[in-house]
Formats: structure tokens, C-alpha cells, sequence
């Protein structure tokens, strides 16, 4: 089972009633994942499209994304706000809170995908954690709250 199906079955425990799967999809947090998605590289869109996505993103929610990073399937944002994405690649069913920092340990205007972290699927971001370098978050790990991790590639 993957985070947004716990996700769901969390939320209709909390509040008494199950959420459909489509007002998961009318949610203002969705729309951050599909910004996101979109101004991905591998979105198959039109650059001009990608960069309108990544500044919708930003003027709307706060959050800087790179048009290089693979996103291979829409993340989940509980909280989508100030979160800075430089990564080279995000798995699916990947779950980031805010304030999430993904990026290189050193400027890197050239976005050298070996100083770039790798997200790898069923992963969860909690809020203010940093991953810098080009490490990788195993499938399924969870970076903490506020958890700092630096890798000397």
C-alpha cells in the first residue's frame, strides 16, 4: 500500500468519512504535484509549458523546482509550501511535507546530476528535512523531521 492510500484511509478515520478518490484529485495539493509533475523533464511538454508550470509553482505555493529533475509520478505535498526541489530524480508515490530542501552540496549552475540526491519510490520527506549530494533514499526510507543528510559526491 502506498503513502497517498494511507494518507486516505488516515484522513476518513480522523474525520468519520472516506475521501473519494476523486476529490484527491480536486485538492489544492494535488495541483502542486501536477505543477511539479509538469515542469518535469520527462513530462513530454513543450519547454515553454514546463517553465510556465515551475513559476505558477512558485509564485502560487512557494516552491522552486528544477525542469531537469525525473519525476516519474505525482508527489503528494500534505503542506505545500517553501520547498526546494534540485533533485535529479523522484520515484512515485513519494510524499514531501514543507519546508523540504533536495539538492546539490555546492553551487552547480551546469545541474550535474551526480551531485544531485535521488529520491527512490514509497519515500517520505517530513517537514525541514535536507538531503545535499549526490546520494540516494532508499525505497521506502523516511528522511525525519528536521533530519539533515550530506553526501560527499
Amino acid at each position: 500500500m502506498g503513502h497517498i492510500e494511507q494518507y486516505r484511509q488516515f484522513t476518513s478515520a480522523l474525520y468519520g468519512f472516506e475521501r473519494k478518490k476523486s476529490s484527491l484529485y480536486t485538492d489544492y495539493r494535488f495541483l502542486a504535484g501536477y505543477l511539479i509533475f509538469s515542469g518535469s523533464a520527462e513530462s513530454g511538454k513543450p519547454r515553454f509549458l514546463k517553465k510556465l508550470s515551475l513559476l505558477l509553482l512558485r509564485f502560487c505555493f512557494n516552491i522552486e523546482s528544477t525542469s531537469h529533475c525525473i519525476i516519474r509520478n505525482i508527489p503528494y505535498f500534505p503542506h505545500p509550501k517553501n520547498i526546494i526541489n534540485g533533485a535529479r530524480y523522484i520515484g512515485a508515490n513519494v510524499v514531501i511535507y514543507h519546508n523540504a530542501t533536495l539538492g546539490a552540496k555546492r553551487i552547480d549552475y551546469q545541474f550535474n546530476p551526480s551531485s544531485r540526491p535521488r529520491i527512490n519510490d514509497d519515500v517520505v520527506l517530513a517537514t525541514g528535512c535536507v538531503v545535499l549530494g549526490g546520494g540516494e533514499v532508499a525505497a521506502g526510507g523516511i528522511v525525519k523531521a528536521n533530519e539533515v543528510r550530506v553526501t560527499d559526491k
